[in-house]
C-alpha cells in the first residue's frame, strides 16, 4: 500500500472539547423557627403577667418578678421572650441559668437593665450562690425576673436577708392551659413553621399527648420535621406513625 505522497497534507484528528459538567444548583429548604415571644405565649390565665413583662421590656424600671410554675409550664419561654423584647428596645440584658453558671459569674450582670435568673430555686442552700444572689438583688438597679418551681418562701433559702429581698418580689403563678389555649398553641406553632394542621389532627394530639405547653410545642416541631423529610401532609395515620416512632 502506498502511503501519501510527499507534501500531502494529513487530516488532523478531531479534537473533542472537554466535557464541562453543568453545576447543579441545590435548593435547600429553609427551616422556619417559632421563636419564643410574648405574643405567642398561650394562656388566658397569664394575661396580667404578660402585660407586666411587656412593661418591663419596654420601659426602664426597677422591678422584681418571681415566676412560679411546674416543668413545662412555659417559664423558660417567658424569660427568653422578655429578654428578646427588651433587646429589641435597645436595652442591655443578661441571663443567668444556675445549671450552667457559677456563683461568681452572677456579680458581673448587675449592670444590665434586665436580668433573668432561671431555675433560681436550684441554688437554695448553697452559701456562695446565695451570697451572690443577695449582692445581685442589692446592686441591680433595673429589672430582675426569677423563674422557679417553688414560691420563694418555700424554696429553702438560708440567708435571712436574701429571703427578705425575695419576699418582696411580685409573685406570678403560671396558670394552667385551657383546652382552647392548647388548641391555639398548636395552631400558632404550626402556622409559624409553615405547615397545615387539620382540625382532626389537632384534636388527636390533644388526646394523645401530655397537655403542657412544652410537650405540645415539641410535638409540632417533630411533626414538621417528619413532614418535610417525607413530603407528606399531616394526617392522623401519619401523625400516629411518627409519634409511635418517637415514643
Amino acid at each position: 500500500m502506498c502511503g501519501p505522497g510527499v507534501g500531502a497534507r494529513r487530516t488532523p484528528p478531531a479534537v473533542r472539547a472537554p466535557e464541562v459538567e453543568t453545576p447543579v444548583q441545590l435548593v435547600l429548604p429553609v427551616r422556619l423557627t417559632a421563636a419564643p415571644s410574648l405574643d405567642n405565649f398561650q394562656g388566658t390565665a397569664n394575661r396580667e403577667l404578660l402585660a407586666r413583662l411587656r412593661d418591663i421590656a419596654s420601659e426602664p424600671q426597677q422591678g422584681r418578678l418571681w415566676l412560679v410554675g411546674s416543668a413545662g409550664s412555659g417559664k423558660s419561654h417567658l424569660l427568653t421572650a422578655v429578654l428578646s423584647a427588651a433587646q429589641t428596645m435597645g436595652r442591655a440584658i443578661a441571663t443567668v441559668d444556675v445549671a450552667d453558671s457559677s456563683a461568681d459569674s452572677v456579680r458581673s450582670v448587675a449592670v444590665a437593665a434586665l436580668v433573668v435568673v432561671d431555675g433560681v430555686d436550684g441554688i437554695a442552700g448553697d452559701a456562695a450562690w446565695e451570697a451572690s444572689l443577695l449582692q445581685l438583688c442589692n446592686e441591680q438597679r433595673g429589672a430582675l425576673v426569677f423563674a422557679s418551681r417553688r414560691h420563694p418562701a418555700d424554696a429553702g433559702f438560708l440567708l435571712a436577708d436574701l429571703r427578705s429581698r425575695l419576699a418582696g418580689c411580685e409573685i406570678y403563678r403560671l396558670g394552667a392551659l385551657t383546652d382552647a389555649d392548647r388548641t391555639a398553641l398548636l395552631s400558632m406553632r404550626a402556622t409559624a413553621l409553615g405547615i397545615e394542621l387539620p382540625e382532626d389532627v389537632a384534636n388527636y394530639l390533644l388526646v394523645r399527648l401530655p397537655r403542657d405547653a412544652a410537650s405540645l410545642s415539641a410535638a409540632i416541631d417533630s411533626l414538621d420535621l417528619a413532614s418535610w423529610r417525607t413530603q407528606r401532609r399531616l394526617t392522623v395515620p401519619f401523625v400516629r406513625a411518627v409519634l409511635k416512632d418517637d415514643a
